[in-house]
């Protein structure tokens, strides 16, 4: 059986994304494939891979975000003030950078 190889147009009009963040993607590693001289050719199994790591990813940052939510707005003012997202105006007051 041979093995199915897409264009970087094909994988863009999979993913629904253009073809410039298909490149970058390629360049970055965070999807594999092989250049053929000038062409990349992304094998099946790596959009798979793909496929499958990303969606672990929406999961994670999801349950990042509900525990975020969860704790409180005093919890993320201090997160957010620790991340040197706010500036100190006065004394007393913070305003967000």
């Amino acid at each position: 059986m041979e093995k199915k190889h897409y264009t970087v147009s094909e994988i863009a009009e999979l993913l629904n994304v253009s073809e410039r963040t298909v490149y970058k993607m390629l360049n970055e590693g965070v999807l594999r494939g092989k250049k053929v001289g000038r062409l990349w050719r992304i094998p099946d199994d790596a959009l798979e891979t793909f496929e499958m790591t990303s969606s672990q990813k929406q999961r994670t940052e999801d349950s990042r975000e509900q525990r975020k939510l969860s704790l409180g707005p005093a919890a993320i003012s201090q997160r957010r003030y620790s991340r040197g997202e706010f500036l100190y105006l006065s004394g007393t007051a913070l305003v967000g950078a």
